[in-house]
């Protein structure tokens, strides 16, 4: 049960109500964004909520069992807080939302909470943007059982890994823009394919808090898989992390970490399961 302030409870039992839709928006990059749809600025628990009158929340499901529940969110790109170079980026993908309602005459007697959850990808129509707000239960579609797998089923670096990326990692600056797929890396003196499949993060330029996935490396040179949304140019400054192929010949002799392999090389695959006495 959703416990009500007593005032706006008040309100909510008056014949008429005056009541906002509130959107707080925490992006993953720490960045929080705050939007009413009413036509005025409201301060609410000393923080200002922008008047966005292009917002808007339609299509609402929300279950009584453990199913994804779910709103849809819709709004001109037009708004100060929704810029749209930062939508179509990504920036505001998997962001943490709450949606509530309040009495715009009198914001600080209250709020009720409509919906929690986060953002999913943000779609753009026509001037228009879409994203689906994903509820709570969300998370319980996540897998939390192993299964098995010849590739190692961790990330370079994080808790299941445990390998420090301290001496996997270099902070370059572009020194040449080939095409909007390749750069040039001044001072880049690892073997050919080191740092195939790694992973860059910007931090200046048009890109800055982005993240682009590397196709290939040869000398200076890098490949991307896409090109980031914005022009790369030269003097932008980047994170370059290695490549990990997540084979257990590569966890041994490039991060001799194989203590810490989560893949399972030696199980049988699908062809064991049809073999049979004298096949062979």
């Amino acid at each position: 049960m959703r416990a009500i302030p007593a005032a706006l409870a008040a309100h909510l039992a008056e014949p008429v109500t005056q009541l906002a839709t509130c959107w707080r928006v925490q992006r993953r990059d720490g960045i929080l964004v705050t939007l009413t749809s009413h036509d005025r600025d409201l301060v609410i628990d000393d923080v200002v909520y922008r008047a966005n009158g292009g917002l808007d929340a339609m299509a609402a499901e929300e279950r009584g069992d453990l199913s994804v529940d779910n709103l849809e969110i819709a709004g001109i790109l037009s708004g100060a807080g929704l810029p749209a170079q930062d939508l179509a980026e990504g920036r505001f993908d998997g962001a943490r939302i709450d949606v509530f309602l309040v009495n715009w005459t009198d914001p600080a007697g209250g709020t009720l909470l409509v919906r929690r959850g986060t953002l999913g990808p943000v779609t753009r129509e026509d001037g228009v943007f879409r994203a689906e707000l994903l509820g709570l239960s969300q998370a319980l579609k996540r897998s939390v059982t192993e299964v098995y797998s010849t590739a190692c089923r961790a990330e370079l670096g994080d808790g299941r890994c445990k390998r420090s990326l301290a001496a996997f990692e270099r902070e370059l600056a572009v020194s040449a823009v080939i095409d909007p797929f390749t750069v040039d890396l001044a001072g880049l003196a690892e073997p050919d394919g080191w740092y195939d499949f790694g992973r860059i993060r910007w931090h200046t330029g048009a890109n800055g808090g982005l993240v682009s996935e590397v196709r290939r490396s040869l000398g200076i040179r890098l490949t991307l898989f896409q090109p980031p949304p914005n022009p790369i140019s030269v003097g932008d400054v980047m994170t370059l992390t290695a490549g990990c192929i997540k084979t257990l010949a590569v966890c041994e002799s490039k991060f001799d970490n194989v203590v810490n392999f989560r893949g399972d090389p030696f199980v049988p695959g699908d062809d064991a399961i049809i073999d049979y006495p004298g096949l062979r």
